[in-house]
């Protein structure tokens, strides 16, 4: 595993033994993770999902990130009418999904800025190169972190 960050803070619990530098053969079980969310009611719940699976970086392997975000938008799932044939119902939410050029750049953009203002935030208030390097080596970073986020497979 090149990069693993866990969303972390309230309400939110992970349970993994994999984590940045892990080696995960092809071999491997297919759930590296278990992410689970509470609130006080469903909507509260499913909202804190979203937010943890959006903020999960993974990068070295294929990850179903992107599906999952998928199903938390998703009228029926939404609505707690789910069931063992709720993949089949829905075969949209497994098909490929593929951003349109000015979208991906759109992106890249975003995280561009939002990376300059982690470099910014993170030398001033720290001191300390090794919470910033990563994206100080590589330029490349920021568009591994968009691949893994938007681009993610069901594997």
């Amino acid at each position: 595993m090149r990069l693993v960050r866990w969303p972390v803070g309230a309400n939110i619990r992970i349970d993994t033994a994999v984590a940045s530098g892990s080696v995960v053969s092809r071999f491997y079980d297919p759930m590296i993770a278990k992410i689970t969310t509470w609130g006080p009611d469903r909507a509260a719940a499913l909202a804190r999902m979203r937010e943890a699976l959006r903020e999960t970086v993974v990068l070295g392997i294929e990850t179903n990130l992107a599906f999952h975000l998928r199903c938390l938008d998703e009228p029926d799932f939404l609505a707690g009418d789910f069931s063992t044939r709720y993949i089949d119902k829905h075969p949209d939410l497994v098909a490929e999904h593929v951003l349109s050029e000015a979208d991906a750049r759109a992106i890249a953009a975003a995280a561009a800025v939002r990376a300059a203002e982690s470099l910014s935030r993170g030398a001033s208030t720290q001191g300390g190169e090794a919470d910033v390097s990563a994206w100080r080596r590589s330029a490349a970073g920021a568009a591994e972190i968009l691949r893994a986020r938007y681009f993610c497979v069901v594997a």
